[in-house]
């Protein structure tokens, strides 16, 4: 599932760029709420597949929402 949502973004990305936007934005709000070993094994992976498979040269923001361990926004 998230190889299918990936590569959608990525056809969505470059097509807002093909439309003009000089710079591009993933934003994770869920981030916090996985632990660090299930975000490097289930996340991470896609969004590094989705950063290197847009328009080259096209600067990507990564932005993400981290919250602590008692999940109140830190």
């Amino acid at each position: 599932m998230m190889s299918l949502i990936s590569r959608g973004l990525v056809k969505y990305l470059n097509a807002q760029i093909e439309a003009g936007a000089q710079a591009v934005q993933l934003f994770d709000s869920w981030v916090g709420c996985l632990s660090p070993d299930d975000y490097r094994e289930f996340v991470l992976p896609h969004t590094r597949s989705v950063i290197q498979n847009v328009t080259p040269g096209v600067p990507v923001i990564h932005s993400y929402r981290h919250r602590n361990v008692i999940g109140v926004d830190a």
